[in-house]
């Protein structure tokens, strides 16, 4: 049986692997490096593909013979390379965040560990015989054993991380060649690597060989930089040189493709000036490109001049200048392929990214493939570089949770741990020390904090002086002088003010803030309200950008598998669905809600005549982009004009004068609508595109149409003797009212029945991922909670009728009120009301509402009327906020204008349903169907509406779409409020601006069932 020490010894964390070094591949032409086309090199050779695979559930139990180089291939499976084998069918996924899916052991791992061996064969090309080849493995988690030919050739560890290895004395050029690896899903490494995600084993990332001369570079270091006045440059390059010193010849080229120098290289240093260089900044990503000749091997690297400085008011400088931060964090994950994350999945994230006006990633938690960081170089992104470690089961290890920091049993604090921490650092800073994007070194996530944290930090202030240092978990011990920059997750906005008003001369960065699972997130705007008031707030990361999941079946459809959907034991369910994109890379609307709050443009009303015009970009001058107006009055576009030249430099406004004349009057609002576009293509950017845009609205007086003179036939009112039931009807209809539930049961409009149900008083709605606290405080779900008596019960709300009377009738009109309370069962009344009901000869019903809520009662989730209608009204019109969801605190994206949807459209597909639809800021809805009969709803004032095939309660209850079967009805919220939407799923409390805490509820709307011809529903809501 084979001894693996090396999984369980944290002293071993490699065997026979190359030093670690800078990302590069050698050409064999200048044209082919200026290119940077991989596949154009002769020395490279790409090994991804089919490779032969065998599964084996205990490592231990793999037999010498599997790893012979005549060992029989076609008795094995087949698994492509990079992939995760659990997506394969072998072993299953685990998601977990904070608990690790072992016991907590170091450095032992459970005996019980599964081991993939992989085997492919290779034609090495007989030009590669006088040559030194070496083999790459840009990610393989978690630990592997190399053979070349059936020779054990080496070991790594190190999930996220690159190995290399010299393999030229194992290799036979210009015959097949056979590379087997075993792949151990478990190491004391994974102690290491405790990340928030599907714990996915194998060889997930690029493999490949390089084959180059027996005297070659080695590494290389660029460190360009700007003198004190930022206007001139100069460039140091170190060169790491193996065999006997060959000679170097450098060339730059300008960002235009021009060369401007030509250099030898002496003593394996090079010291360059170069006179007013264009800078690199994540707006202007302009790169230059260095090019080393060495014999036959032409190594491209680009990179941009650019400064990193802290100032005076810790403020974050680049090239002088103060930049926000307005960033994101990001898992590599891929719905089909796990954590094999292609070229083009990552070109696609930074182009939304781009779109969505980010500028900085936060490589959660590890560093990612080299394609991210050469994109990220090429469109503009700031980036904070993530060490692949994180010990947060560390933290509920403990029974009473609490980090270990200082902790003897902390692996951070352990000697014999050091160099595993160390080795992890170093071989992050080597391989992308030459990216220009990357501004901070991150030493990892939620690992307490230790003296191996403190020995990452000097051997990185040591190798790069260029850059931060940044770890939140140094917080744990009041921020030591090894980070260069303080950093917190998800404080609440008041201590983020608090921040900003001490004297710490470091910047404050919130690596992680405003939680993006599910609906929302709903709280983007007030943290940007706080961190453009002050210097020392330098910015932050949302978490996160992408739903991390598996595509898998259940009950015969395919779902977005999360935690306990793959039979685990330990799992943290719906966690990982906490992106801003779904899984397949669609926005949510809260993609927009960022857009909207990090755009570099704003607009603010000054007086009536008057608008400021506010660059919040940090080296772009507004006149790069044209800013189109609309004057929108009462839903239509009256007038539209293109300023075309606005000259507002960096961080600078101006004051224009409204370039339209306003009318005198209107019936449901004047708006100004401002869209900022691009005139030009830039990285992420087409021309034409929009990125920014903002609707002011306008101090137009509003009135009312009068009704033209038309008489109906009167309202006739009949109550039977029993009591239970009063008719009510006209020319055109029949109104049933139950007395016993003091609502309506029955509207009949031109003899069609327009209701499916009574309507409802309620304040339930369908708990969201960011309801995930508060929800235990709202609802009572079992047994347990009933005998608790902690909850306030919402979700069982009971209507009572105390009275009804019939106030007043005559020939035009009837009304007809209701007092009445809701009470949740087992607790006191909650809302004690009266309710009128005015049934016009026209058919209308003006629906008047008066509660009383209880003085010490919770926060209530929503509050409104639920009317479930007729099937077939699939058809929705309404002027309030759209197009997109909003809600109350996520709604700086929407406008509200004249919108047409659909009841099915306006269902939201969360991974895990919940609340969605919502609108704010409605003053009419119509929803009607094919022959355009349904029902009409409006207001003058404001009310939020929903629509649903759903009701709350099977949102619920369902864990994925499959779970859902629409109903044939259509729901309809017309809602006094809608609580709002926060960050609660990472323990942020709503803020309390945002919470539905009224005690007093009064609104008023109407309704009519009836035909939107002739008589359109927008033109309706005038009167």
């Amino acid at each position: 049986m084979k001894i693996y020490k090396e999984i369980e010894d944290p002293t071993i964390f490699q065997v026979n692997r190359e030093p670690e070094r800078s990302y590069f591949i050698p050409y064999a032409s200048l044209a082919d490096a200026l290119a940077n086309f991989k596949s154009l090199s002769p020395f490279y050779k790409l090994l991804n593909g089919t490779w032969a695979f065998k599964f084996f559930e205990y490592a231990k139990s793999v037999q010498d013979a599997s790893f012979a180089s005549d060992a029989d291939l076609a008795q094995w499976d087949h698994l492509p390379v990079p992939s995760n084998w659990q997506l394969f069918g072998y072993d299953k996924p685990v998601y977990t965040n904070v608990n690790y899916p072992y016991p907590v052991d170091p450095p032992y791992v459970p005996d019980k560990n599964p081991s993939g061996i992989y085997a492919t064969e290779t034609l090495i090309p007989e030009s590669w015989a006088d040559k030194q080849i070496f083999i790459n493995f840009e990610g393989v988690n978690a630990c592997f054993y190399l053979y070349i030919n059936g020779t054990y050739t080496g070991y790594s560890q190190g999930s996220h991380l690159p190995s290399e290895f010299n393999i030229s004395r194992f290799i036979k050029p210009g015959s097949m060649n056979r590379i087997t690896v075993q792949v151990i899903k478990w190491c004391d490494g994974s102690y290491l690597e405790d990340q928030d995600f599907f714990r996915l084993s194998g060889i997930f990332r690029d493999v490949y060989l390089l084959a180059r001369q027996r005297e070659h570079i080695r590494d290389y270091y660029i460190k360009p930089d700007l003198d004190s006045a930022y206007r001139n440059g100069y460039v140091d390059i170190d060169v790491d040189f193996t065999g006997q010193k060959q000679d170097i010849l450098c060339k730059i080229f300008d960002p235009d493709g021009k060369e401007i120098l030509s250099q030898a290289i002496e003593n394996e240093t090079l010291h360059l000036e170069i006179a007013c260089p264009v800078k690199w900044n994540a707006e202007q990503p302009l790169l230059y490109t260095a090019v080393f000749i060495c014999r036959d091997e032409y190594i491209s690297q680009r990179f941009g001049f650019r400064k990193i400085e802290i100032s005076g008011q810790a403020a974050l400088l680049i090239n002088g200048v103060p930049v926000k931060l307005k960033g994101v964090n990001r898992h590599d994950t891929h719905p089909d392929l796990g954590h094999c994350t292609p070229y083009k999945s990552i070109e696609e994230d930074l182009i939304k990214m781009k779109q969505a006006n980010m500028n900085t990633i936060r490589t959660a938690h590890y560093p990612n493939a080299p394609a991210f960081l050469e994109l990220c170089d090429q469109f503009g992104f700031y980036v904070v570089e993530e060490a692949d470690l994180e010990m947060h089961g560390f933290n509920t290890a403990h029974p009473e949770e609490r980090y270990m920091c200082y902790e003897a049993g902390s692996p951070a604090q352990q000697v014999e741990w050091q160099d595993a921490y160390l080795d992890r650092a170093r071989r992050m800073v080597e391989r992308y020390k030459n990216n220009t994007s990357i501004i901070m070194w991150s030493l990892g996530n939620e690992s307490g904090y230790g003296k191996n944290h403190d020995a990452m930090s000097d051997w990185i202030k040591k190798r790069d002086r260029t850059r931060l240092i940044h770890y939140e978990g140094a917080h744990l011990v009041d921020d030591p002088d090894s980070v260069d920059v303080c950093s917190r997750m998800y404080p609440f906005i008041h201590e983020v003010e608090a921040e900003a008003a001490k004297k710490d001369k470091r910047p404050f960065f919130l690596c992680e803030y405003s939680h993006a699972m599910g609906n929302g997130p709903g709280d983007v705007h007030d943290y940007w309200q706080v961190i453009y008031e002050h210097p020392r707030l330098i910015g932050g990361c949302i978490w996160e950008w992408a739903d991390h999941t598996i595509k898998t079946e259940k009950n015969g459809s395919m779902i977005y598998g999360y935690g306990g959907d793959f039979g685990e034991v330990v799992h943290d369910g719906n966690f990982c669905m906490d992106g801003l994109v779904f899984p397949d890379r669609t926005p949510s609307p809260g993609y927009y809600e960022v857009k909207a709050v990090y755009q570099n443009a704003a607009f603010k009303l000054v007086d009536d005549h008057k608008i400021q015009i506010i660059n919040r970009f940090d080296f772009t001058n507004l006149n790069e982009y044209k800013i189109i107006c609309q004057l929108q009055v009462d839903a239509k576009i009256t007038n539209v004009c293109e300023l075309d030249k606005v000259d507002i430099e960096p961080h600078k406004s101006i004051i224009i004068t409204m370039p339209f004349k306003l009318p005198e009057y209107c019936y449901l609002g004047a708006y100004l609508n401002l869209s900022v576009v691009s005139k030009k293509e830039a990285p992420g950017c087409e021309s034409g595109s929009e990125i920014a845009s903002a609707q002011l609205e306008l101090p137009v007086p509003t009135r009312k149409k009068q009704y033209f003179p038309r008489l109906f036939a009167p309202v006739v009112v009949h109550k039977p003797a029993d009591g239970q039931f009063m008719t009510i009807s006209g020319e055109s209809f029949q109104y049933r009212f139950n007395c016993l539930i003091g609502h309506f049961d029955s509207l009949i409009f031109n003899g069609t029945e327009m209701l499916a149900a009574p309507p409802k008083i309620d304040i339930y709605r369908a708990p969201t991922d960011n309801d995930r606290n508060i929800k235990k405080q709202w609802y009572a779900y079992g047994e347990a909670d009933w005998h608790t008596g902690s909850p306030h019960n919402y979700n069982t709300i009971q209507e009572k009728v105390y009275a009804i009377t019939l106030i007043g009738h005559d020939k035009n009109w009837v009304e007809i009120a209701v007092s009445g309370s809701l009470c949740p069962v087992g607790r006191y009344p909650l809302i004690k009301y009266t309710a009128s009901y005015t049934v016009c000869a026209c058919g209308e019903i003006i629906v008047h509402f008066s509660g009383n809520v209880r003085e010490n009662a919770l926060y209530l989730p929503r509050f409104g009327y639920e009317f479930a209608l007729k099937t077939g009204l699939e058809q929705v019109e309404y002027f309030g906020r759209g197009p997109y969801e909003n809600y109350i605190d996520m709604s700086h994206f929407a406008k509200i204008g004249h919108y047409h949807t659909t009841v099915t459209n306006e269902y939201v597909p969360y991974p895990r349903p919940q609340e969605h639809g919502n609108h704010t800021d409605v003053k009419m809805t119509a929803v009607y169907d094919k022959t355009g009969m349904g029902m009409l709803f409006k207001t003058s004032e404001k009310y939020e509406m929903a629509v649903s095939h759903f009701k709350a309660h099977d949102l619920e209850r369902a864990s994925h779409h499959s779970d859902l079967v629409p109903r044939p009805e259509t729901y309809i919220r017309i809602d006094y409020k809608n609580g709002g939407i926060g960050s609660g799923s990472c323990m942020v409390d709503l803020l309390e601006q945002y919470q539905l805490n009224d005690k007093k509820i009064e609104y008023q709307f109407t309704l009519m069932p009836g035909s939107i011809e002739p008589f359109p529903p927008i033109e309706w809501a005038k009167y």
